[in-house]
């Protein structure tokens, strides 16, 4: 019961007006003009001088455009998740990609020798093992 409250109470202090979103610092550091930024993702110049003030909100789709813009979470670009917590994801999910790469070399390595399937395979289980941990620690952590 107390658990639910402090919760409750954390999301509705994360979408209070206290909340900014980081639209301008990512724009003004990839230094990009808005004009850009609105061609880039297709919506007027306007929009995302609103957007930044938080004078308007972004429709969701509007949202995940920016964050793929950006590579970044929604989460993070809507100010809801700190730059440690992003940090954090980041580096999980580099962590997954970097283990993808080497399931790649291994299963190449292996199509080269046959003979040696067995010894491959438990390589991957072994990379795969390493994925799992840290999608789990991606889940665990957005919750």
């Amino acid at each position: 019961m107390l658990k639910k409250y402090f919760n409750a109470n954390i999301l509705s202090e994360r979408k209070g007006k206290t909340m900014d979103n980081r639209l301008k610092k990512l724009r003004l550091e990839k230094n990009i003009s808005q004009q850009k930024l609105a061609n880039e993702i297709g919506v007027t110049r306007q929009a995302i001088s609103l957007f930044e003030k938080g004078e308007r909100e972004p429709r969701l789709e509007t949202w995940i455009k920016l964050a793929k813009y950006f590579d970044v979470p929604k989460e993070y670009l809507q100010g809801s998740m700190s730059y440690s917590e992003y940090k954090k994801l980041k580096e999980s999910r580099d962590k997954t990609f970097y283990y993808v790469d080497k399931i790649e070399k291994i299963m190449s390595k292996m199509l080269k020798e046959p003979n040696k399937s067995e010894k491959y395979t438990k390589e991957i289980y072994r990379e795969f093992d390493s994925i799992k941990k840290e999608l789990e620690n991606m889940q665990n952590f957005r919750q």
